[in-house]
């Protein structure tokens, strides 16, 4: 977009600024998928997230 810096200060336990920028990586790696391109499927023994495919996609585990 812009192409110009930014700068963030961080403070506290987790350097949010640069897991956001790890994930906005991760996301235009990955072709920059739209919102409805991402689901949720919760099954009695394990809840995961995640793209494009259910099946064959991309996912993460919720906990």
């Amino acid at each position: 977009m812009g192409g110009g810096d930014t700068v963030a200060y961080q403070g506290g336990p987790r350097r949010l600024a640069d897991e956001l920028e790890s994930a906005w990586d991760r996301w235009l790696g990955d072709g920059s998928p739209a919102l409805y391109d991402y689901g949720m499927t919760v099954e009695p023994h394990r809840r995961y997230v995640w793209c494009g495919d259910p099946v064959a996609g991309r996912r993460w585990p919720t906990g």
